[in-house]
């Protein structure tokens, strides 16, 4: 890579930055908005009117591959948006509280940029310091970028692109094949089944990628094991499409909500186990309740269940006692009475089953 400065006008956002949702690639203005609100901008743009653009952090930038003369940022996209939004480049977007003087605009006109002959150059720079080093991208982000490595050495080598990438980055095969795989189930379930996964791709899919390591998890689904890029597009096809839509709207909170079905990560193993058990699958369809599902699974003798239903009410009898109920007192009534009644009718069968002996 050669050093060389360049005036800031001709430098252009990475459409193709993993820091980036892909659904706003390309559109300058909303990737800049997008870097305003989750970048942290501001400080950056203090650093810049105060200090000037430290020539040890310099940009990664490419030869457009659109226009003769102008450069892509590769690294260093949040940058560049500082600069722009203080330049004035988007009004309306102001990262600081006061004009900038002149002379502060004027030494970040020309901004230190390594020139790099292609993106493959800069990989696994980028993957070292973003994916094992110390400034990292989100699972996501992470994912993104690992697939788009994966695919271009799985031309060169298909059988150990995993092992390759690994290697590469300073990982192993297996933790690049798992963020493969879980991004190209993904972008699969979005492009191929027209299933919606915003939500998931963008705010959980930390909880999506632990979730594809459940042996259980995939085997509901139909994904196997694949130990190759092909391996894992032969699987795409075997995918049952109405289990992968229940499996992704688990983790996905609905509209106007915060929380999904399954919200804690520390739920996957048994969430698992209840996908693959017939009885207990079909109380959490029929209940969307992680713990109803749950209970199928640890299902005891009548005496046990009944001991730990009484230790339960036990211990919510204690918490009701204890606190000043302002809020859902309605809601904690009527799940009081709708304890009551089947407490009464267990107590009924049980009570007739004696009389009859």
């Amino acid at each position: 890579m050669k050093p060389k400065p360049i005036p800031i006008e001709d430098l252009d956002l990475d459409p193709l930055n993993p820091r980036l949702p892909e659904e706003i690639a390309g559109d300058m203005e909303a990737m800049v908005e997008y870097l305003v609100v989750h970048g942290v901008l501001d400080e950056l743009g203090y650093s810049f009117l105060d200090n000037g653009f430290f020539e040890a952090e310099r940009l990664i930038v490419i030869d457009s591959q659109s226009v003769v003369g102008r450069f892509t940022v590769i690294e260093g996209n949040r940058r560049l948006a500082a600069l722009q939004c203080l330049h004035g480049y988007f009004p309306g977007r102001t990262i600081v509280d006061y004009e900038p003087e002149p002379h502060q605009l004027e030494r970040i006109k020309r901004i230190p940029c390594l020139v790099a002959s292609s993106r493959s150059e800069v990989d696994s720079y980028l993957a070292h310091r973003h994916i094992g080093g110390m400034k990292t991208w989100s699972p996501e982000a992470r994912a993104r970028f690992l697939r788009h490595m994966v695919e271009d050495e799985a031309s060169i080598d298909p059988a150990n692109a995993f092992r390759n990438i690994g290697r590469r980055i300073g990982s192993n095969a297996t933790g690049v094949r798992n963020s493969y795989n879980a991004i190209t189930i993904v972008r699969y379930a979005t492009e191929e089944l027209g299933i919606p996964t915003s939500g998931l791709q963008h705010q959980r899919f930390g909880v999506w990628l632990r979730a594809m390591n459940s042996t259980d998890i995939r085997s509901h689904i139909g994904f196997g094991n694949p130990s190759t890029p092909l391996d894992t597009k032969a699987e795409l096809l075997k995918l049952n499409e109405e289990r992968l839509r229940e499996v992704i709207l688990d983790f996905t909170p609905p509209p106007g909500q915060k929380q999904a079905l399954i919200h804690d990560s520390r739920w996957i193993t048994d969430y698992g186990r209840i996908l693959v058990n017939g009885d207990a699958r079909d109380v959490l369809r029929e209940t969307d309740d992680f713990y109803s599902a749950l209970a199928i699974l640890q299902r005891r003798d009548l005496p046990d269940q009944l001991r730990a239903i009484c230790r339960d009410l036990e211990r919510v009898r204690i918490d009701v006692a204890q606190e000043t109920l302002s809020e859902n007192v309605g809601e904690l009534s009527r799940l009081a009475h709708r304890a009551l009644v089947e407490a009464r009718s267990v107590v009924a069968l049980i009570d007739g089953t004696l009389r009859s002996q």
